[in-house]
């Protein structure tokens, strides 16, 4: 009887050495393995329409998510959205081409044509003096209403 004891304890001690390297070896397998987690996926919720009026009678879900509804033939966009206080917004975004300005330069030939006429019409004008005169005769009343 005490042998049987005996090797029962002889083979838990046995045992245990091996399971605590088992156990040892598996803690440093979990701790050595990466800790994957799948990020909740975020996906556009949406559908083509065709006006505004389709995009605002569109049911949407009411968790506030954000839902896109493409209008391709007026070339815009809406997004429809639950608000917190139960409402929902209609956002409507349009594509507006760029038209580029067009600019105009003057060329040399263009520029000096333009001083050579302005050069003329200076020596044309009346001196100073006299253009003076004819400004006071002018302002000087004709007629003495008293």
């Amino acid at each position: 009887m005490y042998q049987n004891l005996q090797q029962n304890q002889n083979n838990q001690f046995m045992q245990y050495p091996y399971m605590q390297q088992q156990q040892y070896q598996q803690r440093l397998a979990e701790a050595a393995a990466p800790q994957y987690t799948i990020p909740a996926q975020n996906y556009i919720k949406g559908r083509p329409v065709v006006s505004i009026e389709e995009a605002r009678a569109s049911q949407i879900d009411l968790d506030g998510s954000l839902f896109v509804f493409t209008d391709i033939g007026n070339k815009k966009i809406y997004t429809k959205q639950i608000n917190l206080d139960g409402t929902a917004t209609l956002n409507t975004y349009s594509l507006v081409e760029n038209t580029e300005p067009v600019e105009t330069y003057v060329t040399k030939s263009e520029f000096n044509q333009a001083m050579e006429f302005i050069k003329q019409e200076l020596k044309a004008q009346k001196p100073i003096e006299k253009v003076q005169e004819e400004t006071t005769k002018q302002t000087t009343p004709m007629f003495n209403f008293q």
